[in-house]
C-alpha cells in the first residue's frame, strides 16, 4: 500500500513543507513585487549597468516563477482539503467556497491598499475549481488543450483580421481632383 502525502499527517495538522515552500514563494512574490516600482533603466555609469543586470536577473529568475511556485501550491491545498474532506465524510463544498469568499476579500484590501493583487484572481479561478473536479480525467485534458489553444487561435484571428484592414487601407485608390491647380 503505497502512502499519499496527506496519508502522512493527521486531517487537521498543516504540512510543515507545503508551508515552507509557501512562504518561499510568497517571499519571491514580495521581493519581485518590490523592485517593480524603482527604475532600473537608468543607464548613467556603472550602478546604472548594475541596475540593469540586477533587473534582468530578477526578470529572468524570478518574475512569475515564484507566482508559478504558489499556483501550484494552491492546487496541492485543494486537493488536500478535498482528500481530507473525502475520508471524514463532509461536505467540502461550503467550507471551501467560505475561504474562497475570505481569500477574495484579502484581495480587494490589497487591490485598495496597492497596485493591485492576484489574490482575486486566485480566489475566482478556485470557483472553477469546484465546478470542474468532478469531472473525468479525460474531460480534464480536453479543458486544458482548449485553455492552450483558445488564446492562440483567437490571437491568429485577430491577426488576420488587423493584417486584412491593412491591405485594404493600401489598396485604397486616392482620387484627386486636379481642377483645383489649373
Amino acid at each position: 500500500m503505497s502512502k499519499t502525502l496527506t496519508d502522512t499527517v493527521s486531517s487537521n495538522e498543516r504540512i510543515k513543507s507545503l508551508d515552507i515552500i509557501r512562504g518561499f514563494a510568497l517571499f519571491g512574490v514580495l521581493v519581485v513585487n518590490m523592485g517593480s516600482g524603482n527604475s532600473a533603466n537608468e543607464t548613467n555609469g556603472l550602478l546604472g549597468i548594475a541596475n540593469q543586470i540586477v533587473s534582468w536577473t530578477v526578470r529572468f529568475f524570478m518574475t512569475h516563477k515564484f507566482i508559478s511556485i504558489y499556483s501550484f501550491l494552491f492546487g496541492i491545498g485543494f486537493a488536500i482539503q478535498l482528500t481530507r474532506s473525502d475520508n471524514r465524510n463532509s461536505n467540502f463544498v461550503p467550507l471551501y467556497f467560505r475561504r474562497l469568499i475570505i481569500l477574495y476579500l484579502f484581495g480587494v484590501a490589497n487591490f485598495i491598499l496597492t497596485d493591485g493583487d492576484i489574490l482575486q484572481e486566485y480566489a475566482m479561478v478556485a470557483v472553477l475549481l469546484l465546478l470542474i473536479y468532478k469531472l473525468p480525467k479525460n474531460w480534464l485534458w480536453v479543458l486544458a488543450l482548449l485553455y492552450v489553444l483558445i488564446p492562440r487561435v483567437t490571437e491568429i484571428i485577430k491577426s488576420g483580421r488587423n493584417e486584412m484592414k491593412i491591405q485594404a487601407q493600401l489598396n485604397v485608390k486616392v482620387i484627386v481632383d486636379s481642377s483645383i491647380l489649373d
